[in-house]
């Protein structure tokens, strides 16, 4: 019996930094143990693989969210600074139309 992980072409191509096509070419040339299920490909890694491939996976998911959360923080920081410089204009505005008026 095989032990191992199924995984999906798009998965497969991303574990072993292939093309789609490539993975593909690996299932029709019978390189690999795959299946057919619902319409979908899977190809059988083996585990110790597959342990590596997850914890790079996950660094690469945090590494991703770390990112994700600093744009989002930088994001709020310009919001606030927009708002803040849109008040300024606003002030700005006030202050002219009460020159012109004082003016005319």
């Amino acid at each position: 019996m095989n032990k191992g992980s199924w995984l999906s072409i798009i998965e497969y191509a991303d574990f072993r930094n292939i093309s789609i096509a490539g993975a593909r070419s690996f299932i029709k040339t019978g390189r690999v143990k795959s299946k057919l299920h619902e319409g979908r490909y899977y190809i059988l890694v083996n585990d110790d693989d597959f342990k590596v491939y997850s914890k790079e996976r996950e660094k690469k998911y945090m590494a991703i969210k770390l990112e994700l959360d600093n744009l989002r923080k930088e994001i709020s920081e310009l919001n606030v600074k927009n708002k803040e410089l849109q008040n300024i204009i606003h002030h700005f505005k006030i202050k002219k139309n009460v020159i012109n008026l004082t003016i005319q």
